[in-house]
């Protein structure tokens, strides 16, 4: 848009209207191309493990893959194209595809062995059990 088209001095409200769909023309857009972290996710620490859910909606658990390395934890796929039908018109196109990893740093260290994933409905729920360095040991006193 031209700055012309903003200038109404007759009319300051629908100047400002108008500047303020062009924020929001330019802020969506900005959304569109997907500069947000893929895919969402939520991370807490419960007494001796982590747990990250991740959303992939649409996906399949074969599509997905996991990796540790240290504190972090690496989510990686692939999500496919969706292609209309010949003839069909797209009028709206939101959901992203292509590759994707995302790396997820992780409170504390740990034990890759007992790592269990669970993916339904759309989320992957992963549970990091604690390194046994990382668990707090009791130590013993003794009177001397």
């Amino acid at each position: 848009m031209m700055l012309e088209e903003f200038i109404d001095r007759s009319n300051p409200l629908r100047a400002m209207n108008l500047i303020q769909n062009e924020i929001n023309r330019i802020f969506d857009s900005t959304l569109a191309t997907g500069t947000g972290a893929h895919p969402p996710v939520n991370v807490w620490a419960a007494e001796d493990e982590a747990v990250v859910t991740a959303e992939l909606p649409g996906m399949n658990a074969a599509d997905i893959r996991l990796s540790v390395q240290d504190n972090s934890l690496m989510i990686e796929g692939e999500r496919k194209e969706f292609k209309p039908k010949e003839g069909d018109t797209v009028h709206r196109a939101e959901r992203r595809f292509g590759p994707f990893s995302r790396p997820v740093d992780l409170p504390f260290r740990v034990d890759a062995e007992k790592i269990r994933a669970v993916y339904a409905n759309g989320v992957l729920t992963v549970h990091l059990p604690k390194h046994e360095a990382e668990k707090p040991r009791k130590i013993q006193i003794t009177a001397a």
